[in-house]
């Protein structure tokens, strides 16, 4: 699945409630982005994409952000995802829920799995 950025502020009250609404320093408007799952949380659809911060610096982790930022260029999805619950992507993200925290503190398990499926997808 591939997206495109629309616009880099966000005038939503759900997402003004839990923080998100500037992303300036994350995203490139007319860009496209790569999606790596996506998952729902606080009743919206969100990504989980190598921002511009993950992009410039390799040991970075992807973010989840909200799908309000975007729009869709591409809506296959990735012959590697998997579903369950409320989220579409890779097995390993997807089945463990420890993933992506453990990912975010750096394990070198979760980020030897990621780099394997960034190459994959992308």
């Amino acid at each position: 699945m591939i997206i495109k950025c629309i616009k880099l502020q966000q005038q939503s009250p759900v997402l003004e409630g839990i923080g998100w609404h500037n992303v300036e320093d994350h995203l490139t408007i007319s860009k496209l982005y790569v999606v790596l799952a996506i998952k729902e949380e606080y009743g919206l659809p969100w990504v989980l994409i190598c921002d511009d911060v993950s992009e410039q610096l390799p040991s970075k982790f992807p973010y989840f952000i909200p799908m309000d930022y975007f729009e869709i260029v591409d809506d296959s999805p990735s012959q590697y995802w998997v579903k369950k619950d409320n989220m579409v992507g890779f097995k390993e993200l997807v089945e463990d829920k420890h993933f992506y925290y453990n990912l975010s503190e750096e394990s070198e398990r979760e980020y030897d799995i990621y780099m394997q499926y960034k190459k994959l997808i992308f």
